[in-house]
């Protein structure tokens, strides 16, 4: 593989109660539930082991990517670079809704089936607002050789769009089905690469939605 290369960890954060009851949370400040904890553990064990070795850790300043990002900070003994930029969504005054009460919320503020409520950022504010977070980190970290970056579901389907929509970086390859979907703790791994001195790169995606550190949760709740 070539030394010219970065490689990006896309690390998704733990499940919180809110995840597990269908919440929409946003720019709220939801805590790890004790499952996640768990599991956020084993995501820092399997990155301690991932080789070239995670030399930068970026966070989203959101608790519950706070609260990921703690074991991985302490097992990879790196600080801890907090960007508001990999947020997820701003959805107003639709955190701590659920996804069942949000047609009531229309009905009663007489909106229209794709209207959004005052506050809401829009999918392609969002999407944008990813892109340049990503462009960033590649031109900033060239010479990285991996990063880690903890950030939300959100963030990753906006990658996906991006990639779909060829409007990211040259060259995409094609986005795998899993990348539209991203696990609490999954890993998804992209690889950026240049030619030469060209300043624009190449971004392959190596592994969408990698969960197999968590196999020894999930074996023991099936048989539990």
């Amino acid at each position: 593989m070539s030394s010219d290369a970065l490689h990006l960890l896309l690390l998704r954060h733990g499940q919180t109660d809110a995840n597990q009851r269908g919440i929409i949370q946003g720019h709220s400040q939801t805590a790890l539930n004790e499952l996640e904890q768990r599991q956020s553990k084993l995501l820092a064990q399997r990155l301690a082991e991932f080789r070239p070795r995670i030399e930068r850790l970026i966070c989203s300043d959101l608790l519950r990517a706070q609260q990921t990002v703690a074991p991985i900070a302490k097992a990879l003994n790196l600080e801890v670079f907090y960007d508001a930029a990999w947020r997820e969504r701003n959805y107003g005054p639709l955190e701590g809704l659920s996804v069942d009460q949000c047609p009531v919320l229309r009905r009663t503020t007489n909106l229209g089936e794709v209207d959004l409520p005052s506050g809401v950022q829009t999918g392609d504010q969002y999407v944008e607002q990813i892109r340049l977070a990503l462009l960033e980190l590649v031109a900033r970290h060239r010479n990285a050789g991996c990063i880690g970056v903890v950030t939300h579901g959100g963030a990753c389907q906006a990658v996906a769009v991006l990639l779909g929509e060829n409007r990211l970086l040259l060259d995409p390859d094609s986005v795998p089905p899993d990348l539209q979907q991203s696990s609490n703790c999954a890993i998804t791994h992209l690889l950026c690469t240049w030619r030469g001195s060209d300043p624009m790169a190449r971004l392959r995606i190596a592994c969408a939605n990698d969960t197999d550190h968590l196999r020894e949760l999930i074996t023991s709740r099936d048989a539990g």
